[in-house]
């Protein structure tokens, strides 16, 4: 993985390598997770475009909205207590969109992470 001199918060003043690939990143103000180009075909489409400013398409998952994303992803570098209290978090903040309009990307990510029943153009117009 290359060297991380930037990060969408700011510079880094800490990254930790957690797997090939995957590191968290931390600045004095922010930080979240960073998974290099190489991975990131075993991040949904849907995930990404979820991710706060939709910075996962280009690898950044900010620490309090999308790093459980992460975590599920790719579940095999995370002990198993963790996995599962991230996708716990993903499927409560998912009962808290439900029917709450202009929240379909975050509801289509959890449902191609398996996580939620999928998102039907018409059910989301409808709302």
């Amino acid at each position: 993985m290359r060297r991380i001199d930037h990060s969408p918060w700011g510079t880094p003043d800490h990254v930790e390598t957690l797997a090939p690939g995957i590191a968290f990143v931390s600045t004095p103000s922010h930080g979240g997770f960073f998974v290099a180009e190489e991975l990131r075909d075993r991040v949904p489409e849907a995930v990404a475009n979820a991710t706060w400013n939709q910075l996962g398409r280009a690898g950044w998952f900010e620490e309090d909205h999308d790093a459980a994303y992460v975590v599920v992803c790719f579940p095999e570098h995370f002990e198993a207590d963790t996995v599962e209290r991230a996708k716990i978090a993903l499927r409560a903040a998912g009962r808290g969109l439900t029917g709450v309009r202009g929240h379909g990307e975050r509801l289509r990510a959890l449902a191609a992470l398996g996580l939620a029943e999928p998102v039907s153009a018409a059910r989301e117009a409808a709302r």
